[in-house]
């Protein structure tokens, strides 16, 4: 009979801790520190291009991007590095089209390059940038050498 009081009373304390502790609400530094603007940044990707590539030669470049908020326009820039400097130039602007890609669930968008002729061993970096019309962007670069 002992026991059984022992083991009510120990039963009863487990259960009231159970109790107490499922209202225990852990620290969320996220959900304690941001505050929701109702904007969201944009997501682009530039598929892989070659390492090399010839004076003259064309590039196919794939684009992937998506966004909650509405794109304004993608910019394509060509930044051409030597030994002695960093140019940028802006090459297009184009101003969003959907093009919704069933197969990799976001738009796409395929441009084209002509590599200038230049020097060989000359780095450029082809930089894709999205737009959205809050005016938040997100950028993807590919680099590849003339040969």
């Amino acid at each position: 009979m002992n026991k059984n009081i022992k083991f009510r009373n120990f039963l009863g304390l487990a259960v009231m801790a159970l109790g107490l502790f499922s209202c225990y609400e852990e620290d969320n530094f996220l959900e304690d520190n941001i505050t929701d603007t109702g904007r969201s940044f944009p997501n682009i990707y530039m598929n892989e291009i070659q390492s090399e590539y010839l004076s003259g030669e064309k590039v196919t470049v794939e684009l992937e991007f998506f966004s909650d908020d509405p794109i304004k326009e993608i910019k394509l820039y060509e930044i051409i590095t030597t030994e002695d400097d960093t140019d940028t130039t802006l090459l297009s602007t184009n101003p969003y089209q959907p093009a919704f890609s069933k197969v990799k669930s976001q738009d796409t968008l395929v441009l084209y390059y002509e590599v200038p002729v230049i020097d060989q061993n000359t780095e450029i970096t082809l930089d894709a940038e999205v737009i959205n019309e809050n005016t938040l962007t997100d950028n993807s670069a590919r680099t590849f050498k003339v040969k």
